[in-house]
């Protein structure tokens, strides 16, 4: 496989962000404000893939599990990231390999036209990849926002089950309305 093919495998975010996708979908199915998870959308988004609605998704039955995900998502984006690095690494040292060969090669030998097309591929794997490293910091720190987004718009509720009182059934709020009668 070449430099070349091997960044752009790690350059193709999808797998990512369709995780991040069912994370959206069934937060939204579980009733989760959308702005509390604005910053799994951005990342989402930002993995390349569109973030999906709540329809036909199965609800987070406990807030654990989603941030059970959360945690694995953001490893699988670290992870990502690591594996950037190295075969960032690994492709310059390969590339400064080559033209140094290249450089003290006669001009007659015939490894020459090989190693300038695998010097090209070794530069065109690192403008793959360039951009990649600071995009994945941005997603991992999208990912690490999530539970302060979510803390900050449900912390009067988490308030409220903390100091023993219960939520309204079904989430019927007070609202000062008064309730039409069925007579």
């Amino acid at each position: 496989m070449s430099w070349t093919a091997r960044a752009e495998v790690l350059a193709d975010t999808t797998d990512l962000g369709a995780d991040a996708a069912m994370m959206c979908g069934r937060a939204r199915a579980t009733g989760l404000d959308p702005n509390s998870i604005r910053s799994l959308l951005g990342a989402t988004l930002a993995l390349g893939v569109r973030p999906l609605r709540g329809e036909g998704w199965t609800p987070y039955r406990l807030d654990r599990d989603l941030a059970e995900d959360l945690v694995e998502l953001s490893v699988a984006v670290h992870d990502r990231g690591r594996r950037v690095e190295q075969l960032v690494t690994r492709v310059a040292a390969r590339r400064a390999t080559l033209r140094r060969w290249l450089f003290h090669a006669e001009s007659e030998d015939a490894r020459r036209p090989v190693w300038r097309a695998e010097i090209t591929d070794c530069t065109t794997a690192l403008e793959v990849l360039g951009p990649l490293p600071r995009r994945l910091a941005v997603i991992i720190a999208k990912l690490a926002a999530c539970p302060v987004q979510l803390g900050e718009t449900y912390a009067a509720v988490y308030a409220l089950v903390a100091a023993g009182r219960v939520m309204p059934h079904d989430g019927r709020w007070l609202t000062g309305e008064v309730p039409c009668s069925s007579t």
